[in-house]
């Protein structure tokens, strides 16, 4: 096995066996991430939201900890491989060394996890994502901070139809993340008669011709991203180089300055999709919160950042209703019994038979300067 050890203290390269490490100890907690850190087009986002998240752990950590624990996040980079995640999230569940999965980063990673981590109870705490998988009304692995991609999707095909635009084109990833959500647009469509263009590519390593030939030849009105960060980006780039007008859509997953940087100019009037509230508003609670944060630790405030924000502060408070009896069972039922919990103006819920946290959703628009405006 391959990993990067606890993020913020060392970045220790592991292989091989290993002796087993407690997740709870009388003086420290620890929680694990398994995502990309080392390679593929996901690198920035992620460690984006990683900051973030550690920021406010370091100053929960520097305030004394959570009933005596100080908290420290593992990181397992999965190279953005699926047999990666699997390898991975079993090896140290199989050591019984996992009180939870924190912040996964994709809809193939958190397939693995899901797999892994089911069976033995343990909990997954604020997935960056939002596949349909994790919103079955009968799971209770998942303890999701944002709304699905599916209700993104489906607000954001809403507004163009409301425009009279009705020729969708979707760029998509061919993997559990793009797949299901292509089917999802078809069938929002299909009652009023339309049929949408596709165009599949690989996640890791895009290959864009087939896509920008067939969109440059059939002219549709949008263009919906369903892909990551780096092949949105591009495409958007490459596509207006050869003349493309279309209206370009994309979800939450590529609301990340990462994005919007490799966008450069092409970026004007691209519409992102976004599941948290404006992260540099100077009205919304959880947003100056946020900032504050941000100024201290010198990071950027993010979409992708406030995310993982809200996971770590959703994660603490887990932690105080547990109090000093810290297991699998008792975290989940601390994170059961957060019906309402408020973070200002933002409210994240969840009960016996809801794990889904927040159905908020919606659109912004990347301006000439760069920057998202709602």
């Amino acid at each position: 096995m391959k990993s990067i050890a606890v993020f913020g203290v060392a970045f220790a390269f592991c292989f091989g066996a290993q002796a087993q490490t407690p997740a709870v100890t009388p003086t420290k907690v620890r929680i694990h991430h398994v995502g990309v850190l080392s390679k593929g087009p996901l690198v920035p986002t992620n460690k984006e939201a990683l900051a973030s998240a550690q920021a406010y752990l370091d100053q929960v950590n520097r305030e004394g900890g959570v009933a005596g624990r100080q908290i420290e996040m593992v990181l397992l980079d999965d190279q953005q491989e699926p047999t990666l995640a699997d390898t991975l999230s079993r090896e140290v569940v199989e050591r019984d060394e996992v009180l939870a999965f924190f912040l996964p980063r994709t809809s193939p990673t958190n397939q693995m996890l899901l797999k892994n981590a089911a069976p033995v109870g343990i909990p997954i705490i604020a997935p960056q994502v939002g596949p349909n998988f994790m919103y079955a009304p009968d799971q209770r692995t998942f303890f999701t901070v944002r709304a699905s991609y599916e209700a993104e999707l489906v607000r954001a095909i809403d507004l163009q139809l409301k425009f009279d635009r009705k020729k969708f084109a979707f760029l998509t990833s061919n993997d559990s993340y793009g797949n299901p959500l292509l089917e999802a647009a078809t069938k929002k469509l299909a009652p009023l008669g339309l049929t949408p263009i596709a165009e599949k590519v690989d996640n890791r390593a895009a290959e864009l011709g087939p896509g920008l030939a067939s969109f440059l030849d059939k002219k549709p009105d949008v263009i919906v991203l369903l892909c990551s960060a780096i092949c949105a980006s591009d495409f958007v780039k490459q596509y207006k180089q050869r003349g493309g007008v279309a209206q370009f859509i994309t979800l939450s997953n590529n609301s990340s300055n990462s994005f919007v940087k490799g966008l450069g100019p092409a970026g004007r009037g691209v519409i992102v999709m976004q599941v948290m509230p404006l992260p540099t508003s100077r009205v919304v609670k959880l947003s100056k919160d946020y900032q504050a944060l941000c100024a201290e630790a010198k990071l950027a405030p993010s979409y992708n950042g406030l995310v993982a924000y809200v996971g770590a502060r959703v994660f603490v408070e887990a932690l105080r209703r547990a109090g000093k009896n810290l297991n699998r069972e008792t975290l989940k039922t601390a994170l059961t019994s957060m019906t309402k919990f408020g973070l200002g103006d933002f409210v994240i819920s969840y009960g016996p038979n809801d794990r889904s946290g927040s159905e908020f959703v919606e659109e912004t628009i990347i301006s000439r300067e760069g920057i998202f405006l709602r």
